[in-house]
């Protein structure tokens, strides 16, 4: 399927060294990535926070399937947030009736 089509080629990590950068958004090196995996923050999610690999603008857009694929650790599930309070669909509709934004 498409993950073996997008799957990332193992002679790529082969040619990275120590200050490769991984994550342009926020300046994180192979070095940084490899060195929270090996102490702990093995997920993709954990490497995340620990580094702030992802979340710069793009968001994880271009480093996001590296970061997954240095990662050691199980995949996390997403942590779900709902909104603090639940919100009706019918007080959007009467913002859009309102000509509000």
């Amino acid at each position: 399927g498409l993950a073996e089509w997008t799957r990332l080629p193992e002679a790529l990590f082969d040619l990275a060294d120590d200050a490769t950068v991984v994550c342009r958004c926020e300046a994180v090196t192979f070095a940084e990535l490899r060195a929270a995996d090996t102490t702990g923050f093995g997920s993709p999610r954990s490497l995340k926070l620990h580094t702030r690999a992802g979340m710069g603008r793009c968001q994880g857009r271009v480093c996001g399937p590296i970061i997954s694929a240095l990662s050691t650790g199980a995949a996390s599930a997403p942590s779900v947030r709902p909104p603090l309070r639940p919100v009706p669909a019918t007080a959007y509709m009467d913002v859009a009736k309102a000509g509000g934004s």
